[in-house]
């Protein structure tokens, strides 16, 4: 197994140098200036292809609505130049949360949805003018296996698995969800899709 070591790389010549050292075939264009083109994604266009990928941050209110720490990490990464900003994984319903602290987008906080949104792009403007509009997705989840609502483990098990079951310490008698609890999952998405469009999203992204 290699040996982990540290690194500082400051420059382009001290990557190069460092995957000489060892022994690594990586290609290197110093002009970076295809970052800042347009891309379209569907019926939108990114300003750039700077994107933000999806990270919890698990700073929600109890009802899932998004917190002052929800709204100060959106805008700081509108204001980072980001042509595309992944929202975190949101859950469609309580159960489905993985932690008690988790993003739930429901008919109760859609206002507070819509103000994170909207804050989310006059950041952008303001730091890159009106014609800076970065595409904006929500990623919708049910957290099934991993489920916490309440902090404690609540697994929602699709079927029974000789590997994963004991992992999350589940008896070989744990019920999985039936046809039509399943069959209610897809309501919520498509509910909670309804939603994100309400609020001002530009598209969903199930997880």
């Amino acid at each position: 197994m290699a040996v982990h070591e540290r690194f500082r790389i400051k420059t382009l010549e001290d990557l190069e140098t460092l995957s000489k050292r060892l022994g690594l075939s990586i290609p290197f264009q110093a002009d970076t200036t295809i970052l800042f083109d347009n891309v379209q994604i569907g019926n939108c266009e990114a300003p750039n292809r700077f994107a933000v990928l999806p990270m919890e941050g698990f700073d929600a209110d109890s009802k899932g609505a998004p917190q002052e720490l929800t709204f100060r990490r959106y805008g700081r990464y509108a204001a980072g130049q980001n042509g595309l900003i992944w929202f975190e994984a949101t859950a469609i319903m309580e159960e489905g949360r993985s932690n008690p602290r988790q993003l739930w987008i429901n008919k109760d906080n859609i206002d507070i949805y819509k103000q994170l949104v909207d804050f989310t792009r006059d950041m952008a403007y303001k730091s890159y003018g009106s014609e800076h509009t970065p595409v904006l997705v929500l990623q919708l989840t049910h957290s099934g296996r991993y489920s916490k609502p309440t902090g404690k483990p609540a697994p929602i098990i699709a079927h029974n698995s000789p590997y994963l079951d004991p992992l999350h310490n589940l008896p070989k008698n744990y019920a999985p969800a039936t046809d039509e609890y399943l069959d209610l999952l897809q309501d919520k998405f498509v509910e909670a899709a309804k939603l994100a469009a309400q609020a001002g999203f530009d598209g969903i992204d199930i997880k």
